[in-house]
């Protein structure tokens, strides 16, 4: 048996912003897919798929009715893309000097092109990237005392499971009365 591969050392001063702005990229995916997808318990129609080049949604229906629709995050094209079923797409580049809202806004008015208008926030939730925020903002400590607190409620059963196991994804929020309560 060959001797296994080893990971490539990847210096975490190298690729710090990166995390960030990738975790808010993929929260756009998860709301459009949270606002077209059919809804299932838990949202588990907003999860996303991890494949080869990145991540993808799941097929979408369409806005106008006119298909599917699915929406990629591209990390070896360095690139977002909207195809739909029909054959039209869009690709939209990422890259250090696009912000997350510029590539939101293009990624957005893609989907409108192809399939019709979907309205979700924008705004990237529970990350430190900080558009439209300042910089400097709290918005780190702030998010990791809610993870705490989404934590401590879903072990006493006050939340949905989801809660205790994906606290700072941007779809999931504690609610009192545990499953299904109000």
């Amino acid at each position: 048996m060959p001797a296994p591969e080893h990971w490539p050392a990847l210096p975490y001063e190298q690729w710090r912003a990166t995390p960030h702005t990738l975790h808010a990229h993929t929260q756009v995916l998860a709301k459009l897919s949270a606002a077209l997808a059919p809804p299932e318990p838990q949202l588990q129609h907003a999860a996303l798929r991890l494949t080869a080049r990145g991540w993808e949604t799941q097929p979408l229906p369409a806005p106008d009715g006119s298909g599917t629709l699915v929406v990629v995050l591209d990390l070896h094209a360095h690139e977002a893309g909207v195809e739909h079923s029909g054959g039209r797409r869009h690709r939209i580049g990422l890259g250090p000097s696009r912000s997350v809202g510029e590539v939101t806004r293009e990624v957005l008015a893609a989907v409108r092109d192809v399939a019709g208008a979907v309205t979700i926030d924008p705004r990237p939730q529970e990350t430190s990237v900080t558009e439209p925020r300042q910089a400097g903002s709290d918005e780190v400590g702030r998010s990791g005392r809610r993870r705490r607190r989404s934590f401590v409620r879903s072990v006493r059963g006050e939340t949905s499971p989801a809660g205790q196991f994906l606290p700072a994804h941007p779809l999931v929020r504690p609610h009192r009365g545990g499953v299904g309560g109000g």
